[in-house]
């Protein structure tokens, strides 16, 4: 299901917005992660109704995606949230 337009954009900035705190990284670094990110995708083409979870859920699971990634892609670049770790 492909949701009203505004809604979905107002949905991706709370998302942003979520994931720059959850990973304590600046907005303009989350906006560039969640714009090439498979989340986006979902979310602005209604996949699995991924617009209906709240922005908490969807800014982890952008978290979840980019690790998932960075351990295939290159495993010697450090983790995001290597810092939360270390407490």
């Amino acid at each position: 299901m492909i949701a009203n337009r505004t809604l979905v954009m107002h949905k991706c900035a709370h998302v942003v917005e979520g994931y720059a705190a959850y990973e304590n990284v600046p907005l303009r670094q989350a906006l560039d992660v969640f714009y090439k990110s498979q989340l986006y995708t979902q979310i602005t083409q209604g996949i699995s109704d991924m617009h209906c979870r709240s922005d908490g859920y969807l800014a982890e699971e952008l978290s979840l995606e980019l690790e998932r990634n960075r351990g295939t892609s290159d495993r010697g670049t450090p983790k995001l949230n290597q810092n939360k770790n270390q407490n």
